[in-house]
């Protein structure tokens, strides 16, 4: 019996160095999962900034986020909200743009071009990476501010419906409202797999790694035509 737990005992330690091993290795000397790993890390907190890198050529830049928690470089007071027609755009990874740099935002230039005109323009990017139009909606609900949103511009990808049903916490009731499923909670396992390349790289000997990367051009083959689209809606009446 002592053998065999001296035996057992020394698996286990060769394992973990040698899986320590590989997963610094691939930290190092390949990082083409970098991106994967650092976006289950993110949180997105009000006044703050994050460090992140390109998908395809792995440029580090800087992501910003203002007081309100949105992906944009300037803050909002409560007396800009009141003072000016609030747009809120709302969407996945592509609207947040994590992947690149935020000037090259469309919601930035878009800030800066409306309120050229002369007519104070507030537009707030509300984009999260993996939700779908559940969690948006959801998102939209609890908002501080969301009755002072003028208009709510939606910016969708195919990938919002199959979000819904990959988390599964949300579900239709007989009455066909839509329901939080309050009990699904997301395992520590889960998110601690999640930081490690050497998931990313079974995934993708396993050929089911491009499905976790739909903001990465070098892995989309065959894009799929009327791939998105845009919804505006007024919000509220007024001058």
């Amino acid at each position: 019996m002592r053998n065999l737990f001296a035996n057992l005992s020394l698996l286990l330690a060769s394992c973990t160095v040698g899986l320590s091993l590989c997963e610094a290795s691939l930290r190092l000397f390949y990082p083409k999962y970098r991106h994967l790993a650092e976006r289950l890390t993110l949180d997105n907190m009000p006044n703050t900034r994050f460090r992140h890198h390109h998908p395809d050529t792995l440029a580090p830049h800087s992501l910003y986020y203002n007081n309100l928690a949105l992906r944009q470089h300037r803050n909002f007071s409560v007396a800009d909200l009141a003072s000016a027609t609030n747009i809120g755009v709302f969407g996945d990874s592509f609207t947040e743009n994590v992947g690149m740099a935020v000037q090259y935002s469309f919601t930035e230039p878009l800030d800066y071009l409306l309120n050229l005109r002369g007519q104070r323009v507030n537009v707030l990017n509300f984009g999260r990476g993996d939700y779908g139009t559940d969690k948006l909606f959801q998102y939209y609900e609890h908002f501080r501010y969301s009755e002072d949103l003028d208009h709510v511009l939606y910016v969708y990808c195919p990938n919002d419906l199959s979000n819904i049903y990959a988390r599964g916490k949300f579900h239709l009731d007989e009455a066909g409202q839509l329901i939080w499923n309050k009990g699904i909670k997301e395992s520590r396992w889960v998110s601690l797999i999640g930081r490690l390349h050497m998931s990313y790289l079974i995934l993708d000997m396993s050929k089911r790694l491009p499905s976790f990367l739909p903001e990465t051009t070098t892995n989309i083959e065959d894009p799929k035509p009327g791939g998105g689209g845009i919804e505006i809606g007024k919000r509220k009446t007024g001058p």
